[in-house]
């Protein structure tokens, strides 16, 4: 699971650049920068604000940041069968 990705890949597909990002967020450059790469977690306050600039919830950058390989084994099938309409659901409630 790679949260900083998850962001970074949102941010991109929204076409926003990184600095403008820092400060629609109110970080420093380098803060959201270490954040997108994984050196650095946000904290709760600042993951709110990056949630709600991407025009999501924190619930769907942590769906969206999980990979099958970070759930146990007999985990995963039911996970590939419940993407596609969880991925609809935060789609829908996005919108």
């Amino acid at each position: 699971m790679n949260i900083g990705e998850t962001i970074r890949s949102r941010r991109k597909s929204l076409g926003i650049k990184q600095k403008d990002f820092a400060v629609m967020i109110g970080i420093s450059v380098n803060a959201i920068c270490q954040i997108e790469i994984g050196n650095t977690y946000p904290n709760k306050r600042t993951l709110l604000v990056i949630a709600e600039k991407l025009g999501t919830s924190v619930a769907h950058l942590y769906f969206l940041s999980i990979e099958p390989s970070d759930l146990p084994e007999g985990k995963r099938q039911a996970y590939e069968i419940m993407k596609p309409a969880l991925d609809s659901l935060f789609s829908e409630i996005n919108q």
